[in-house]
């Protein structure tokens, strides 16, 4: 066989195996579709555990999410106006609670709030939503109870026994206690925050495993949904990409502060 015979033979070879290769393609193609949906890899979430061990998180049916803030940390207040919309978006197909850090930094309207959203959480559930996304807009707890349609005696009859059974007003009292001299401690989810590993504010815990993600909507529903063995419909709706703010005030307002993007109160 001559040269030219030769690199002919190649080049119809050549030809034959695209052609085959596109054919695969379409093959694939078809079938996805007619199956209802194309097979897609699912992003890895990578949990960061109390240092620099790095481990994936598990899947469930319905993912627990744990969210641990200081309720008047600017950041802890961020992480929350990107927590919201979720919220509201996945309602009962994901667990999603708001807990807190084991000590205060700001003040007594910290304790305070902190002990009214835990009751709230705890005994008015279906409201505390509602009740959240007016706090960190308005930072009034008085007038958000209203909005929220809160029953006000069974909040504070439920903050007093917590008060009790949480020991926060003897620790509040008692100064030696208090961490580094500076803190009081705050002891309702004290064991959760010894069990991941929380040191500061905000804190996010995903299927029992610390992750660090964006504090923008977006970021957060997809670190949630892609922890799910079966996402639910509500997974393909698109949310905001812009970071939120820092501090109380409205949802949605991105100030492009870098800064802030891994900011937090505490350790």
């Amino acid at each position: 066989m001559d040269k030219g015979s030769g690199e002919c033979t190649r080049g119809f070879l050549k030809g034959i195996i695209v052609v085959l290769a596109i054919i695969l393609v379409i093959n694939v193609f078809v079938l996805g579709m007619q199956s209802g949906e194309l097979s897609v890899s699912k992003a890895t979430v990578t949990a960061k555990v109390a240092g620099t061990t790095q481990r994936t998180v598990p899947e469930e049916e319905v993912p627990t999410v744990d969210l641990f803030v200081m309720s008047e940390c600017p950041f802890g207040l961020q992480m929350e106006k990107a927590l919201v919309p979720v919220m509201e978006l996945l309602g009962d197909n994901a667990n999603i609670n708001v807990k807190w850090v084991s000590y205060l930094m700001h003040g007594e309207k910290e304790r305070d709030e902190n002990t009214r959203q835990y009751c709230i959480q705890k005994e008015q559930k279906p409201l505390y939503t509602k009740y959240l996304r007016c706090y960190i807009e308005k930072g009034d707890s008085s007038t958000c109870q209203r909005e929220a349609g809160i029953d006000t005696a069974k909040l504070n009859a439920c903050v007093a026994k917590a008060q009790e059974e949480y020991g926060i007003m003897t620790s509040w009292n008692d100064r030696n206690s208090w961490l580094s001299g500076r803190y009081a401690q705050f002891n309702i989810n004290k064991e959760e925050n010894e069990r991941y590993g929380v040191r500061g504010s905000p804190t996010l815990v995903i299927n029992g495993e610390q992750v660090r993600v964006s504090r923008s909507p977006e970021a957060v529903k997809e670190a949630i949904c892609n922890t799910y063995k079966n996402p639910p419909k509500e997974c393909s709706a698109q949310l905001s990409e812009n970071q939120e703010a820092p501090g109380h005030g409205p949802l949605g307002v991105n100030t492009g502060d870098v800064a802030a993007a891994a900011a937090n109160c505490g350790g």
